[in-house]
């Protein structure tokens, strides 16, 4: 990792008044005249290290996006001007700051917090974008091995932030942006800070479910015989149904998925980029539900439930067997075609 530019801001905020900013004048000095890491520059690479991880490990997950660079979008015209070097790093952040202070002013649960701002390469070249807060702790005297008071910042958890693939950004790729989502009214501040637009769509996020669904399942095909895979994706299915329209969390499905250890599906599959909120479709999962078969003579249409309990598939007799009995008008209908 090489961190290029690192500030941090402070917003104050308390309910019921109207946020402060304090803005640092310059950037902190990363490296001295030859080159090497400074005191401070060590102490920033750490904190943006850690910051960084502990962003990929937040439990609420990351939802994915874009940046709209449309509509009058302050954060995507001030970041270009960034980008095309019409601005250096200190203006930008800066102006960053006081445009989030005036964006969190009517947002109740909103209390401001350290803004740090990290603009660093790690393949690809990213920007980091954290609101954290200073907590009151303990420390111990390594001399007099007495505790005393510390007040540190809290990287175990993350307010609201943002990871931006600058790249990915500049080249116009889709879901350039990860958030973690914090409070759904804080997040919601910091998406109309950000200009967040272009979410997946229900189609693409069922789809991609889908796929990392089959994927988690082959991995640890000890886990999930044929019968519990087949459970597990209609009562998946079934939680979309019942959702539709609504936004669904990763989690209530991966507590579906791996009900012993849901975050380990989570983490799976937000790693591998389905948002930790995803709008489920339900036109998609059908076939999730139903087996359909259809040529010129025969049409086959039933619910995949019936599978092995009154409909049996034998591949080695070349047999399909139904339970006639557990259709109540089925052998009626038979014999009526059968005269």
């Amino acid at each position: 990792m090489n961190i290029d530019h690192f500030v941090i801001h402070h917003i104050q905020k308390d309910q019921h008044r109207d946020p402060k900013v304090q803005t640092r004048p310059d950037e902190p000095s990363l490296r001295d005249g030859k080159g090497k890491l400074t005191e401070q520059g060590e102490l920033i690479h750490n904190f943006v290290e850690n910051a960084s991880k502990m962003f990929d490990r937040q439990r609420s997950g990351k939802v994915f996006a874009d940046i709209d660079k449309e509509n009058a979008n302050h954060f995507a015209e001030a970041l270009d001007r960034y980008l095309n070097r019409k601005t250096t790093f200190i203006d930008f952040s800066t102006r960053l700051a006081q445009e989030l202070t005036n964006t969190m002013k009517n947002v109740s649960l909103a209390t401001g917090g350290y803004m740090a701002i990290a603009d660093y390469t790690a393949s690809p070249r990213k920007m980091l974008i954290v609101m954290i807060k200073q907590e009151e702790g303990f420390a111990v005297d390594p001399i007099s091995l007495e505790l005393r008071q510390s007040i540190h910042l809290d990287l175990s958890s993350i307010n609201v932030g943002v990871l931006i693939d600058l790249e990915g950004y500049q080249s116009n790729t889709e879901r350039h942006l990860a958030m973690v989502r914090g409070l759904k009214e804080i997040a919601k501040y910091f998406r109309e800070f950000l200009g967040v637009t272009n979410y997946k769509s229900s189609k693409d996020e069922t789809e991609e479910l889908k796929e990392v669904l089959d994927g988690y399942m082959r991995q640890n095909r000890h886990q999930f015989p044929d019968d519990k895979i087949a459970e597990i994706k209609r009562n998946v299915a079934n939680l979309i149904v019942v959702n539709k329209d609504q936004d669904l969390s990763l989690m209530a499905i991966a507590g579906i998925v791996n009900p012993g250890d849901p975050s380990d599906f989570h983490d799976y599959a937000n790693n591998a980029g389905v948002s930790a909120e995803l709008r489920g479709d339900p036109a998609v999962v059908k076939g999730w539900l139903r087996f359909r078969y259809t040529d010129k003579r025969l049409t086959l249409d039933f619910d995949k439930g019936l599978l092995d309990e009154v409909i049996r598939y034998y591949p080695a007799e070349d047999q399909l067997v139904v339970k006639v009995s557990a259709f109540p008008s089925l052998s009626t209908k038979l014999e009526q075609a059968d005269s």
